[in-house]
């Protein structure tokens, strides 16, 4: 419990690079860990069908991006997608799953 409080405090009030070591630390635990079909996979986000219909054939600038999902669970009708986030190890693993997915689509 007093850990959640205190990353919670160096998230809101850290310093950057405290904030990117709480993140890092985080995703490297797992604590954000996300497969389609295991325990933290949540109902499609209400905010994709809106993005879905006004991002069409544009480009998406995903701040706070984690490790990648919302590029996953939508419909890949943009033409950019741009990822952002404070954590590396989260940039990875985004990179890791969008390349086993385009890596799943080719073999499709």
């Amino acid at each position: 419990m007093i850990r959640k409080i205190l990353s919670a405090i160096v998230k809101r009030w850290g310093s950057s690079l405290a904030k990117q070591r709480v993140w890092d630390s985080e995703y490297k635990a797992g604590q954000w860990t996300y497969s389609r079909g295991g325990p933290n996979n949540e109902a499609r986000e209400p905010i994709y069908e809106f993005i879905e219909k006004y991002g069409a054939n544009g480009s998406i600038l995903d701040l706070g991006c984690g490790s990648g999902m919302t590029a996953l669970e939508m419909k890949n009708n943009f033409v950019e997608y741009i990822g952002v986030d404070v954590s590396e190890v989260a940039i990875e693993k985004a990179r890791l799953a969008l390349s086993k997915e385009a890596d799943r689509k080719s073999v499709v």
